[in-house]
């Protein structure tokens, strides 16, 4: 009998490069822009991602 169980895709820590973070706004609450890029599935980079 053959196991067909696939180990799941972690990703952690290494998987995010931050390229910038800027605060906009510092006052009664803090608004932060990031500019980021994730692993993909396939083992490759995302484009960069701003949030």
């Amino acid at each position: 009998m053959t196991s067909s169980f696939v180990t799941p895709v972690t990703f952690g820590r290494d998987d995010v490069e931050m390229l910038s973070r800027e605060t906009l706004y510092n006052g009664f609450f803090k608004m932060e822009l990031y500019h980021f890029r994730h692993r993909l599935f396939n083992g490759g980079m995302s484009q960069m991602v701003t949030r």
